[in-house]
């Protein structure tokens, strides 16, 4: 089931926040590195989610044995 939410869910995330210095200049327009790299934001997003789960992974888990 989660599979099929991360593919949904992903590239809608991902148009999103691609080029946010194009796309919301009001908030990004004057930010140079979202001018220089525009796809950086969702992959910025992306590892946070990332180390959030293998934080609640890795202290969360019981270890058996």
């Amino acid at each position: 089931m989660c599979f099929n939410i991360g593919v949904i869910i992903g590239p809608i995330m991902g148009g999103f926040l691609a080029d946010p210095a194009a796309n919301y200049p009001r908030f990004f327009g004057n930010v140079e590195w979202m001018k220089k790299y525009p796809y950086a934001l969702p992959n910025l997003v992306n590892a946070v989610i990332l180390s959030t789960a293998l934080a609640g992974i890795f202290f969360g888990l019981n270890e058996v044995g």
